[in-house]
């Protein structure tokens, strides 16, 4: 059974409520990161390693009508936060012990 960061296949469909989506578990089998980007659920598996729940399938409708209107709008792209980089600043305050107040630094 194929895992991503040690979480199995099944549980990162489940997680991400791909099925609620329109996705198959064969196609995502077939192609796992390629179908949580295309669906919207790009972050899924930091967000799970953090200990969270990815998005709802609400809020991936809500991230995909922005990220549109962002890219008909000519947003340069170092102006749009990407999950990943939210994610990734989280958990290196929680391995530093820094759980304060949420800042940019």
């Amino acid at each position: 059974m194929k895992a991503i960061h040690g979480f199995t296949l099944e549980a990162i469909y489940d997680a991400a409520y791909l099925d609620q989506l329109g996705v198959t578990f064969d196609a995502f089998r077939r192609a796992p990161m390629a179908t949580l980007m295309a669906v919207g659920q790009y972050d899924a598996i930091d967000i799970l390693r953090a200990g969270f729940r990815p998005l709802l399938p609400a809020q991936v409708h809500q991230r995909r009508e922005r990220d549109k209107q962002w890219f008909a709008d000519d947003t340069p792209r170092h102006r749009c936060v990407h999950g990943r980089s939210i994610v990734a600043h989280f958990l290196r305050r929680c391995r530093a012990g820094n759980m304060g107040t949420f800042d940019h630094g």
